[in-house]
């Protein structure tokens, strides 16, 4: 794969998923990771197990929460960003220590310390789970939906164009279902990458889906050149589309690394398993 720049993916237990086709960058031997954590938010949690990872003004904003439901996807979403972040820091950096904002946009950023501004973030969850992806090297945007939901091509016909809804009607009602979450969620997080949000109309943006997925627009003049990833994830009792979003920058290689996050033993069991497998090159 000389003169080619490799994504592999590392599994929360095993993966294979290699092979990533892009033009060099501008220097050889260069780097990149981005790390993913997972964690399922439980009904059974205790929210003493993740507070601690919470900066002060956080636990204070639970309080104010209306539902249990709520005050727990805050808790967890928050304290996994901490706890990824800190990682990242090579725990140079205790998480309750972040201090995070948001950009015009609504984008989320390390404010301090100042000494990790670089550090790029970004967050999703769905249906009792909660994605983080973090960064050192990249700017990120992530979006993660459960795969064993029902949706028609009518229910997104204000996502979809021309174009990609024509190549989803070839398929079977299965493969539709995918193919559509696969859409959705590298639009979603293309849109998050750029600090947008659906402030953009998604139809504006055109994703061509396989092995390498692209995302281009007529409308609009792109920043850097896409790079997006979409991975299936199997639990032992459902799935999710996951998809990511970065730019193709000066790197030859990019490591995509997987992580659950669970502080309190856990009931749920998650084989780490990646479908759409490719054998290493």
């Amino acid at each position: 794969m000389k003169g080619m720049v490799k994504t592999v993916v590392h599994g929360v237990t095993s993966a294979e998923y290699a092979g990533v086709n892009l033009k060099p960058g501008l220097f050889s031997n260069r780097k990149a990771s981005i790390s993913i954590w997972l964690s399922f938010i439980r009904e059974d949690l205790l929210p003493a197990h993740y507070t601690v990872f919470l900066a002060d003004d956080e636990k204070e904003e639970i309080g104010r929460l209306q539902s249990r439901a709520k005050a727990r996807e805050y808790v967890v979403s928050r304290a996994v960003i901490r706890k990824a972040l800190s990682h990242a820091a090579r725990q140079e950096v205790k998480p309750h220590e972040w201090r995070l904002e948001k950009k015009k946009g609504g984008k989320p950023i390390v404010k301090e310390p100042a000494s990790f501004a670089q550090f790029q973030f970004n967050l999703s969850h769905c249906s009792g789970l909660v994605a983080v992806a973090v960064s050192k090297d990249l700017e990120v945007g992530l979006d993660i939906e459960p795969g064993d939901q029902v949706i028609e091509l009518r229910d997104v016909s204000s996502v979809l164009t021309h174009s990609e809804t024509s190549w989803i009607k070839k398929m079977n009602k299965d493969a539709q279902r995918i193919a559509i979450l696969q859409i959705w969620t590298i639009k979603e997080a293309f849109l998050k990458l750029l600090g947008k949000g659906f402030s953009i109309d998604p139809r504006e943006l055109e994703v061509v889906v396989g092995t390498d997925p692209t995302v281009h627009s007529k409308k609009w003049k792109l920043p850097g050149k896409p790079f997006c990833k979409s991975l299936i994830i199997h639990t032992s009792t459902s799935f999710y589309v996951l998809s990511l979003a970065t730019w193709k920058g000066i790197y030859d290689e990019l490591d995509i690394f997987f992580h659950l996050f669970d502080p309190a033993p856990s009931r749920v069991e998650v084989p780490g398993m990646f479908s759409n497998r490719k054998k290493r090159s």
